[in-house]
């Protein structure tokens, strides 16, 4: 059956048997890595390890049948023999009974379809343009009806366009109508995120953040370029607290994974995209492959199986934004890196109003609630379903309202 509670975007507690450990962090220079599915009713890690020689590094996230164990480089000897170095069965080799699959853990070797960060698009030139009398009066009304101070807002065109009516996220009628994310979590899967943010800390969610890069519990960025996460987290929950701008789910929490900004392998990005599914409700993930998409850099084999493993088990079964610095706002951030969370928010408002919603509900409410967007475009077609299909737009904008 699938849960009810778990959905990632297109996105354990202590983490005691995570394959990265404090204990001993991942050296990929003097120790090979090697991923392997065990049937655990045959065999425990504990008697693999023993065999190999290897030392046990822990279960894969949340995949309870996946493990991580290590060997130096000096000493692969029986472990290099008998685990190959790429995916594939053991049947033909039968070194160890229950051992059903496994793979080299490369550092690095996510970047044959590499993990990064969406390009910003150009930013329009706006000079000239005439905000609508009528649409700037209803939008003051809405700022003193729900007591916004933040200094922003007017300017976050996506949460209240007055400009290209109708052009935005059509999120405010939510809001008045008290629907404004409490009760969710999004986990946003990126370089970090800065909780220090006097915008973002209120609604920062710890038990749900992890760093990869670092094998902490605290997700902040350490290098001053590493502003990705912290900016798309800004589009999702900063609260009414008169700094910086409005998030689409601003009563919401928001968990920061850390992931991007070192080396890592697959079984980190497995374990992050499952990390504490029992408290995150959405995991939301700005970046992709280096393709041109159409040639798309597909996931790993650990990874899919993080994904199914999250819908299956997870959640308990049942632009203007923050910049990195204790007060900072900006406006240059744009593209697919700002789209994801944007649609990761209205997800939450969605989600704070009937939780029980499944991932394949939400799938199907964003589809059917698309609204086309410029229509004079003559890539436009009807599909059999009556429904509207563009290669530039998909199916439409998000409509925050009817999604709700």
């Amino acid at each position: 059956m699938i849960s009810e509670r778990w959905l990632s975007i297109l996105a354990a507690c202590t983490l005691g048997t995570l394959a990265v450990t404090d204990e001993y962090p991942r050296t990929h220079q003097t120790h090979d890595f090697f991923a392997v599915q065990l049937n655990l009713s045959i065999v425990s890690p504990e008697k693999v390890a023993t065999h190999l020689g290897a030392r046990y590094e822990g279960q894969i996230g949340e995949l309870t049948d996946h493990h991580n164990f290590s060997v130096a480089k000096s000493k692969t000897g029986q472990a290099g023999a008998c685990l190959p170095a790429i995916s594939g069965p053991f049947g033909h080799i039968n070194c160890i009974n229950g051992v059903l699959w496994s793979q080299i853990l490369t550092p690095g070797a996510q970047l044959r379809h590499k993990r990064i960060h969406r390009p910003r698009v150009a930013h329009l030139n706006i000079t000239g343009w005439v905000e609508d009398a009528a649409a700037v009066q209803t939008r003051s009304r809405i700022s003193s009806t729900l007591g916004i101070t933040d200094p922003l807002f007017n300017s976050q065109w996506h949460l209240f366009n007055t400009v290209q009516l109708t052009q935005d996220m059509n999120v405010t009628g939510a809001w008045l109508e008290g629907v404004t994310g409490k009760g969710t979590v999004t986990a946003v899967i990126d370089d970090g995120l800065d909780f220090h943010s006097n915008d973002l800390k209120k609604n920062y969610f710890p038990a749900g953040s992890y760093n990869f890069v670092e094998n902490s519990k605290e997700p902040d960025p350490k290098h001053v370029n590493q502003t990705h996460g912290t900016r798309c987290v800004g589009e999702i929950a900063p609260g009414i607290n008169g700094i910086c701008g409005l998030g689409m789910a601003y009563d919401g929490k928001i968990s920061g994974i850390r992931l991007l900004s070192g080396q890592i392998d697959e079984s980190d990005e497995a374990a992050a995209i499952n990390y504490q599914y029992q408290s995150n409700d959405i995991y939301s993930c700005s970046w992709g492959s280096p393709d041109n998409g159409r040639v798309i850099g597909g996931s790993g084999t650990l990874v899919k199986r993080a994904l199914e493993n999250g819908v299956t088990n997870g959640r308990q079964d049942s632009i203007y934004t923050t910049d990195v610095g204790v007060q900072n706002c900006v406006a240059g951030h744009g593209g697919t890196s700002a789209a994801a969370p944007l649609v990761a928010g209205a997800i939450a408002l969605a989600l704070s109003v009937r939780l029980e919603l499944t991932w394949r509900d939400i799938q199907y409410l964003l589809y059917a609630m698309a609204v086309p967007v410029n229509e004079e475009e003559d890539d436009w077609q009807m599909t059999k379903l009556r429904k509207p299909f563009s290669h530039n737009y998909g199916h439409g904008k998000v409509d925050s309202y009817s999604l709700v």
